[in-house]
């Protein structure tokens, strides 16, 4: 592992020279001068998670202390940073599972608007495996779990879910950690549309592994052929190592993968942890978390591997870098792939003892991305207090959105803030006459639209993925505008061809997760 050091000179508050849009500094346009905070309730409030809606509202979900009771909450902001009204009619909302703590930690967004919501509820002596899913107007969906929620106990196992993902056919997949009071063992469930176990997964709708003294999963991802990837981290009594898991879609661990499905790093620290991954389009496992020699000295953790396992060798050399923003407490809780290929994370940076919103971009190659902030790395001082970085996201029109928390004096509040990222993406174009191949929206999520002047009625249309791999072929005909479900894909970057008697028209865009 190499161990890049930087010394920031300043942070974006304190940078004028930056102009409004160069990559890394706040959008005006969103809630006047790119931050929103919110403390929707007399208690303290957490956002733990973030999705940017096709229509460019943001979503943040975690947590709402009620009446000195921990809740799931949920809050929408329009566009332009104003909390949506539209949304449980005051623009945020909050879901009880019973008279004693719950926890949110990972939400997911169905095609149809549905908001899927994973974490924990307590029930008095163990914590249970807790679901919950709301209409896209905020209310509680009557069609899951028969009002909206759904806890499953199994003791004496305490659930602590982490992660949540939707597979293409909305069958629900979680990941986190099932603890017998003495081990805690890496546990992945999966769930019908409505809520019920899908038995079809492991013969109980769950699985638990038990990879050393204790084993959390954070991080999860669906491959197209229903594999998963869980990442996270193990500890034993030599002390803690990176985790990545696959699993069939059957439950059981996938032994074409590391070592009977397991993968292990072990960079001889205090402290590591992966706390979420993507996959790129060549199915590679890009990941953040942290590492550390003790909890006052934590660094950005970033890293990829290869789709069998290996780390990534082209990679900052041994597939895992290391980010030391400014000597103190750092961490690295989220990551995705902008439409280019480049690495966008965020976490945390101490500066004078005080943790600042992070985030940095890094190439292909795990260099930090000069063009970004200052040096690939912006600071922002959100408020008073500490401020925490928890989730991103990309909008419609290529801006990054991060989710996540201020705790300052008299509270914690949660709060988003909105960045320009300086991809040229987002906008439907208009097409030319001149032009012979036309793709929107881009980025995509669901679909991609490919329109083609050609006029050969034999033209093939192909998506090729960014390693060359062809992934998907149709005859294209004279067909004015071609719709392609798109939904199976990776996350990741994509070439379109459309090949015709007169050569070959290309053109690119990005799927992003859902």
């Amino acid at each position: 592992m190499r161990h890049h050091q930087l010394s920031l000179a300043c942070s974006l508050a304190l940078c004028p020279l930056l102009t409004s849009a160069q990559p890394g500094t706040l959008d005006p346009s969103f809630s006047g001068d790119g931050l929103f905070l919110s403390g929707l309730f007399t208690g303290n409030d957490f956002g733990r998670a973030v999705v940017v809606q096709p229509d460019g509202a943001v979503l943040l979900a975690g947590n709402a202390v009620v009446d000195g009771l921990s809740r799931f909450g949920v809050l929408r902001t329009l566009t332009n940073g104003e909390l949506d009204t539209a949304f449980d009619e005051d623009g945020y909302t909050t879901i009880a599972f019973n008279e004693q703590n719950d926890a949110c930690f990972a939400m997911a967004r169905q095609a149809n608007g549905g908001i899927l919501l994973a974490g924990y509820s307590n029930n008095g002596l163990q914590n249970d495996l807790a679901l919950a899913r709301l209409t896209a107007d905020g209310a509680p969906d009557p069609s899951f779990g028969g009002a909206g929620t759904v806890v499953v106990s199994y003791a004496p196992l305490s659930i602590e879910l982490y992660a949540v993902a939707l597979q293409p056919d909305g069958r629900i997949v979680v990941a986190g950690n099932a603890f017998d009071g003495v081990q805690g063992d890496l546990f992945v469930a999966r769930f019908n549309t409505d809520g019920s176990p899908d038995t079809a997964f492991n013969g109980t709708g769950h699985v638990t592994k038990d990879v050393g003294d204790n084993a959390v999963g954070y991080g999860l991802a669906v491959l197209p052929d229903g594999r998963l990837v869980v990442a996270g981290y193990r500890e034993t009594s030599a002390g803690p190592d990176l985790l990545l898991a696959r699993y069939a879609s059957d439950g059981s661990l996938d032994a074409s993968f590391g070592t009977d499905g397991l993968v292990t790093t072990d960079l001889g620290q205090f402290w590591e942890r992966i706390r979420a991954i993507t996959i790129d389009a060549d199915g590679s496992i890009v990941c953040v978390g942290t590492v550390g020699t003790s909890f006052a000295m934590m660094d950005v953790l970033v890293g990829r591997y290869l789709a069998n396992g290996d780390p990534d060798p082209s990679f900052d050399v041994d597939g895992v870098l290391s980010i030391d923003v400014a000597g103190g407490a750092e961490e690295g809780t989220d990551i995705l792939l902008q439409p280019d290929g480049r690495i966008l994370v965020c976490g945390s940076g101490e500066v004078s003892g005080r943790a600042r919103v992070l985030l940095a971009r890094l190439e292909q190659t795990g260099a930090l991305d000069a063009s970004f902030g200052t040096d690939g790395l912006v600071l922002t001082d959100v408020a008073s207090g500490d401020d925490y970085a928890a989730a991103l996201a990309l909008a419609p029109d290529g801006k990054i959105v991060v989710g996540g928390t201020n705790s300052g004096g008299l509270g914690s509040d949660a709060l988003l803030a909105r960045y320009f990222s300086g991809l040229p993406i987002g906008m439907e174009e208009v097409v030319a006459e001149d032009q012979p191949l036309h793709l929107w929206p881009v980025p995509a999520v669901d679909e991609v639209c490919v329109a083609s002047t050609s006029s050969d009625p034999s033209a093939r249309l192909r998506i090729l993925a960014a390693n060359g791999d062809l992934v998907w072929e149709q005859h294209f005909g004279t067909t004015p505008v071609k719709r392609i479900d798109i939904t199976s894909l990776v996350p990741g970057n994509y070439e379109v061809q459309v090949s015709h008697r007169s050569g070959t028209s290309a053109g690119r865009f990005v799927k992003l997760e859902r």
